[in-house]
């Protein structure tokens, strides 16, 4: 069995679904790095992890024409967990608010779409704007620990970032969502 050649929807075995399993242990791993106060830099690097596997099995799902159901199911699941991590995070360090409310209530009903998706035996298709939120939501982490654990190489790399409260993050992070959630009601 060749792990770089085609599969069929039905195989589980394949490598974007190996580097989607990743990303979920890494999401994880990044969730007790905050909670027990390991390295920062231990933190950003399961963040960019965690990250970047959206990113590289999606390319390897279509470069090498391994989609599968498993994949469908497990990449939006990694990417909302990274989100809640991400939240879980930014609520320790600054407190909860609407705002986080709010991104929370705007997920479900995008999850409770996709459901209603499978329910009506619909196709899962990638969509841009989900790219785009994840991508967004993963920034604005980096963003918040950039800030609240690199503080001095922030201001020399991006004095901007210091500019930007957790509230302002949460509120691009509120926006997002929201917007993500209208365009999956439109398509």
């Amino acid at each position: 069995m060749n792990m770089w050649e085609p599969k069929s929807k039905d195989d589980v075995v394949t490598i974007p679904n190996i580097i989607t399993l990743l990303g979920i242990l890494s999401v994880f791993a990044y969730m007790a790095a905050f909670l027990t106060g390991t390295n920062r830099w231990i933190i950003i690097l399961l963040l960019v992890g965690a990250g970047m596997s959206d990113v590289l099995d999606g390319f390897f799902a279509r470069h090498l024409r391994q989609s599968t159901r498993v994949g469908e199911m497990m990449d939006p699941f990694r990417d909302r967990l990274l989100l809640l991590a991400i939240l879980l995070h930014m609520i320790l360090v600054v407190g909860f608010s609407d705002v986080i409310l709010g991104i929370i209530f705007f997920e479900i009903l995008i999850v409770l779409s996709k459901i209603l998706s499978i329910c009506r035996m619909a196709p899962l298709e990638v969509h841009w704007v989900g790219k785009l939120r994840q991508l967004i939501h993963v920034s604005c982490g980096g963003i918040f620990i950039a800030k609240y654990y690199f503080l001095g190489l922030s201001m020399m790399i991006a004095p901007s970032i210091q500019k930007m409260d957790v509230e302002s993050l949460l509120w691009v992070m509120a926006v997002v969502s929201g917007l993500t959630l209208s365009a999956y009601a439109i398509s």
